[in-house]
């Protein structure tokens, strides 16, 4: 039964780590519509398996807040790389290079 469980946490984390690749890849391509429903579904996948404050749950919703902002919604691309540096802030050392991209990402919503 314990190997079950933690096959299926593995799955469920390599599922994630898929969805983030997928989305990166749509993004980097500029299709950010396309990247959008693999960056919301790998953050869900996390936010069911891991601790609420793991890093992972903020990388994605770094990644989930710059599709919106790419998208020109500035008010959920705000909401989601807030929730990015509120996890960073309590998991990682201030000088963090992700924590202070989060950061910089936040200052370029509502910017051309």
């Amino acid at each position: 039964m314990e190997n079950d469980q933690n096959s299926r946490l593995n799955d469920d984390f390599l599922l994630a780590a898929y969805c983030n690749s997928v989305g990166s890849s749509h993004g980097q391509m500029g299709d950010h519509a396309g990247a959008l429903p693999y960056f919301l579904k790998a953050l869900e996948i996390q936010q069911r398996i891991l601790p609420e404050n793991d890093v992972n749950i903020a990388v994605s919703c770094n990644n989930v807040g710059a599709v919106y902002n790419n998208l020109g919604d500035s008010s959920k691309a705000r909401s989601f790389i807030e929730c990015a540096i509120n996890i960073g802030q309590q998991s990682l050392p201030e000088n963090d290079h992700e924590l202070q991209k989060w950061k910089r990402n936040l200052d370029k919503i509502d910017k051309p």
